[in-house]
C-alpha cells in the first residue's frame, strides 16, 4: 500500500481537502474572480503579519482575507464574508457540496432568478401559457358567433 503525503499550505487550513484539484479552469475562474474583487474596490492591509480587506462602502471594517494558491504557485487573495454580513454582495464565500466533498470560492454578488437557466426557462413558459391563452380565447369567440349564427330565428 503505497502512502500519500500531502503538502499544507495556507489554503489548506482554511479550506480541509483530500486531494489536490485536477481542474484547471477553477485556477482561470479565481484568478477572473480576483480581478472582480480589484474592480470592486476592496483594498488589501497587512498589519502584524495578518492581511485583511477593507471597503469604502463599509467604511473602516475588516474582513478577513483568504489565499488560494493556483497550479502554477500564484497566490490569490480573496476577501470573506457570510451572506448575511455583506449586504451590498462585495465581498465572497466559500460553497460547499455536501455528498462530493467540494467546496470553491463564489462572490456575494446578488443574482437575479430570471438571470438563471431556471428562469430563463420559467419565462418562456410564461410567454407560452399566455400565447396559448390568446389563442384559446379567439376559438371561443369565434365557436360563439358561429353558433350565434346558427341558431333559427324566431318567427
Amino acid at each position: 500500500m503505497a502512502t500519500m503525503t500531502v503538502n499544507y499550505t495556507e489554503a489548506d487550513s482554511f479550506i480541509p481537502r483530500a486531494f489536490p484539484s485536477e481542474n484547471c479552469n477553477s485556477d482561470k475562474t479565481y484568478i477572473d474572480l480576483q480581478q472582480k474583487m480589484i474592480d470592486n474596490g476592496w483594498e488589501p492591509h497587512e498589519s502584524d503579519g495578518t492581511v485583511t480587506f477593507v471597503h469604502v462602502k463599509y467604511g473602516k471594517r475588516q474582513f478577513p482575507c483568504h489565499v488560494h494558491i493556483t497550479r502554477t504557485g500564484e497566490k490569490l487573495m480573496f476577501p470573506m464574508s457570510d451572506l448575511e454580513d455583506d449586504p451590498n454582495g462585495l465581498a465572497c464565500h466559500i460553497k460547499t457540496f455536501h455528498g462530493v466533498g467540494l467546496s470553491e470560492i463564489v462572490s456575494n454578488e446578488w443574482i437575479s432568478y430570471w438571470d438563471t437557466r431556471t428562469g430563463k426557462r420559467r419565462e418562456k413558459y410564461l410567454l407560452y401559457l399566455s400565447r396559448r391563452q390568446k389563442k384559446r380565447q379567439q376559438i371561443e369567440e369565434e365557436n360563439a358567433k358561429a353558433a350565434k349564427n346558427n341558431k333559427p330565428l324566431g318567427l
